[in-house]
């Protein structure tokens, strides 16, 4: 094991400092992937989000909303598709419709969001 490096950590061996050489920071390049550099790991990121993520984020952002009252929650279901968000289910309130609608708009990576949504004492 004498000799071994890991990136720009010389472990084992007495080659470790801090901080580490700049010749030695980086160990493969980062622009490795066609869509950015470094400095741009949006895109990746966004290439990374399958619809079960998008689902999951959309469902988080309404159950950490304070305006969307829980029973409301409880009664929105959420489906993503081709990064289409598509939201469903009965609420009590007009005001849980319109911030469900926003959160599923604002999240990362939506590309549309079709509101479903109705209201209770309109059925």
């Amino acid at each position: 094991m004498i000799g071994y490096h890991w990136g720009y950590w010389g472990y084992p061996g007495p080659s470790w400092v801090w901080p580490p050489p700049a010749a030695h920071l980086y160990s493969f390049p980062f622009n490795s992937y066609p869509e950015g550099t470094c400095s741009n790991y949006s895109a990746l990121d966004l290439q990374l989000l399958d619809d079960e993520d998008l689902r999951q984020n959309i469902i988080a952002s309404l159950y950490d909303d304070p305006r969307i009252p829980r029973p409301d929650k409880e009664k929105i279901t959420v489906d993503v598709q081709d990064k289409i968000a598509r939201l469903s289910g009965t609420v009590r309130y007009r005001q849980s419709k319109v911030q469900a609608y926003l959160n599923a708009l604002e999240a990362v990576g939506i590309a549309d969001v079709r509101n479903e949504i109705k209201l209770a004492h309109l059925i």
